[in-house]
């Protein structure tokens, strides 16, 4: 990762608060500077790891279409969910059931021109944080992963189109009081848009 905010300020809790905005802005400030305007899934789902501590299922590479699809779970939808369900009066919903049949977001990347990884083990793959830059090199946007202080991925791509968990799925769950995935706040934020990031940047 190329930002304090994803290294010092994730991994080592020696910091004070004015050093943690400090470093938070540097970063929206670099987002603010690029044009994402023809990768929105880009910025809503990796700009401010939306990610984070989610699980990896599943990674599989199609080399003659250059793309790469990528199954995430997030942890924080079943917290999400349970607290949903307690606000309704609904019954709890064990986490034997829930993992089942998750809430998964299916990560297509497209156009990819190369990727790097420094993964130790593959298995059980959780994300720490993701953060985005542009590939000057290649005229292609760069998502990095990671996964501890020393294990990462980054994929160079022209774009990922995000499909978030089905409706069915979500009423299921919701018995039928939802029809998308009821985030609470800190997670709705985190789903950043491009309104969102002029107004943040210019503060």
């Amino acid at each position: 990762m190329d930002f304090e905010i994803h290294k010092k300020f994730r991994f080592d809790c020696g910091f004070s608060q004015e050093e943690h905005k400090n470093a938070q802005d540097i970063y929206l400030a670099h987002l603010a500077s690029m044009d994402l305007s023809k990768a929105p899934n880009i910025l809503e789902y990796f700009g401010l790891s939306f990610f984070h501590d989610s699980e990896i299922f599943r990674m599989a590479i199609d080399t003659e279409r250059r793309s790469m699809e990528m199954t995430i779970s997030r942890g924080d939808d079943k917290k999400d969910l349970d607290d949903f369900r307690i606000e309704n009066n609904l019954t709890d919903l064990s986490w034997e059931e829930y993992i089942r049949d998750p809430f998964v977001y299916l990560c297509v990347f497209e156009n990819i021109e190369a990727i790097q990884s420094k993964i130790l083990d593959f298995d059980e793959l959780q994300i720490v944080d993701t953060e985005i830059a542009l590939d000057s090199s290649k005229n292609s946007f760069l998502i990095r992963f990671s996964f501890s202080e020393i294990e990462e991925l980054s994929v160079s791509c022209g774009n990922v189109h995000i499909i978030p968990p089905h409706i069915d799925l979500i009423k299921k769950y919701t018995n039928n009081l939802a029809d998308k995935v009821p985030y609470c706040k800190i997670c709705e934020n985190k789903l950043m848009t491009f309104e969102r990031l002029r107004g943040i940047s210019t503060k």
